[in-house]
């Protein structure tokens, strides 16, 4: 019982994968330096990394940066919990603090923010511009701001694409459902089984109507000798599982309809 409370916590809590990045950026860090160290601090040429004084000032920017990103992050995903609670449900809130975009995009910030600081300690400066510069844990620093950057506008576009109604919805319903198929293993026989039952047409999964393929549904239709009932309306909310179409025509004509659609 306590260890799934205890899984259940974790689960539902901000911290643990950004907790899990910063330890990866310790190794990360650690690593490089020691390939530096190997190397005798020549792995890579001077012109590509620079003097003391330029990795002193690339790695202090590369840290500060990284805890200005940290915090705009962590400010949206308060932003977004705070809009749930308020005008949409209290059900999603643990939802949205799983969310593992969000997570994983504070742990890519605070472990490169990590291999910055410790990479920073690195690096000596003997006052006449020459020095050892751990080229190796410069050039990751580099390559971890580049995808930090490229993380940042996958994590604002996926912040627009959750805070979507139809999205916020689709998270309470997922959630429901579990829970009833928790609570009743037994599903019962299938809905639309009887013998005079139209068969219908289920949506795989949530979404919204957007557009409707008139000519191709005409088509269909005729080939299967059936008339087709379209259920949701154009802009339409449908959640998985529901009901797109219904096929006014007979078990015959619809299996002869299902046999040839691709």
């Amino acid at each position: 019982m306590r260890r799934s409370k205890l899984l259940i916590h974790v689960r539902s809590s901000l911290w643990f994968v950004p907790v899990l990045c910063v330890l990866a950026g310790v190794l990360l860090s650690f690593g490089t330096i020691s390939l530096d160290r190997r190397f005798d601090y020549e792995a890579l040429p001077k012109s590509l990394v620079g003097d003391p004084d330029a990795a002193i000032a690339v790695l202090s920017t590369v840290a500060v940066s990284m805890v200005s990103l940290t915090a705009l992050v962590l400010t949206i995903t308060m932003v977004v919990v705070q809009l749930a609670m308020g005008q949409f449900s209290p059900r999603i809130v643990q939802r949205i603090l799983r969310d593992k975009p969000s997570q994983l995009a504070i742990g890519l910030f605070v472990a490169t923010f990590v291999h910055a600081i410790l990479a920073l300690r690195e690096v000596t400066n003997a006052g006449d511009g020459t020095g050892n510069v751990p080229g190796i844990a410069v050039a990751t620093a580099f390559v971890l701001v580049l995808v930090s950057i490229a993380v940042l506008v996958m994590y604002v576009h996926h912040i627009g694409q959750a805070l979507r109604v139809s999205a916020l919805i689709e998270i309470v319903g997922e959630e429901t459902r579990k829970l009833v198929d928790e609570m009743y293993p037994d599903k019962g026989p299938e809905s639309g089984n009887e013998p005079d039952a139209a068969p219908v047409i289920r949506a795989r999964e949530s979404g919204v109507v957007t557009g409707i393929g008139y000519d191709h549904l005409v088509a269909e239709a005729r080939r299967g000798d059936c008339e087709l009932e379209l259920v949701p309306a154009l802009g339409e909310f449908f959640p998985a599982g529901a009901p797109l179409s219904a096929c006014t025509a007979s078990r015959k004509a619809w299996r002869r309809m299902s046999c040839t659609t691709p």
